[in-house]
Parts: structure tokens; sequence; C-alpha cells
């Protein structure tokens, strides 16, 4: 059970990693967005 629990924490830090990595490229094009309008 504990090799489970380490294999889920493994797979959550990367998806975390994952869903943080595309937050910041929308904030990117977002910013891009934003100085292309001003």
């Amino acid at each position: 059970q504990k090799k489970e629990i380490k294999q889920y924490q493994k797979w959550d830090r990367s998806k975390r990693g994952l869903e943080c990595a595309i937050c910041m490229a929308e904030c990117e094009d977002a910013k891009k967005r934003i100085d292309e309008v001003r």
C-alpha cells in the first residue's frame, strides 16, 4: 500500500507541474494580447 501512495504522490506532483505550466503559458498569451490591444 505504501508503494501505491508513493506512486500516487509522484503522479499528483507531475500533474500539478503540468497544470502550472499550462496556466503559465495561458498567462503569457493573455499578456501578449493585452500588449497588442494597448
